[in-house]
């Protein structure tokens, strides 16, 4: 069976089973609410992007990595402070769009926290090796690996919610 659920799952959900073959639609009642509920149950956060390729070997530059992450940080706890989030209550997380050096398509890596520097290499190539070898393969001894984008979300705390009383 499938489930038809959110905005405007409802009105495509049979069309969707046909055309995979699924021959039972189940609708709940106020299904539209899905979307709107997930809406609320999820933090206020910010994500921001900025484009930098660096390949990561001993003498890359760290100081502008660092400088880098700093605003992209400082960008997302900005609007949740004046969102009224305490900055206690601030989640970072940081990530890196990376590849090996001569591809085309990157995969999303989590950067450590704190400070990057040369001593940071070891756990940057770890995360990123494990990151490629669960989408494609092995990587091999020796292999160059490069970022081409740095991103850091910034979150505030999951909102609590009592949906006593929520039935349609």
């Amino acid at each position: 069976a499938m489930v038809g659920f959110g905005g405007a799952g409802p009105a495509h959900a049979a069309n969707v089973a046909r055309a995979l073959g699924v021959t039972e639609v189940i609708v709940p009642p106020a299904s539209g609410a899905a979307s709107a509920l997930g809406f609320l149950a999820a933090p206020l956060s910010f994500d921001s992007v900025r484009s930098l390729r660096v390949e990561f070997h001993e003498a890359f530059d760290a100081d502008t990595i660092n400088a880098l992450l700093d605003g992209l940080e400082a960008d997302g706890r900005r609007p949740l402070g004046a969102g009224g989030v305490a900055e206690a209550d601030i989640t970072v997380e940081r990530h890196a769009d990376m590849r090996l050096v001569g591809q085309m398509h990157d995969i999303s890596v989590p950067l450590p926290l704190g400070r990057i520097s040369a001593t940071s290499l070891g756990a940057i190539r770890e995360a990123f090796v494990t990151a490629y070898s669960a989408r494609y393969t092995a990587v091999f001894d020796g292999a160059r690996i490069e970022a081409v984008n740095f991103r850091v979300r910034c979150s505030g705390p999951v909102p609590t919610l009592a949906l006593t009383g929520a039935t349609g």
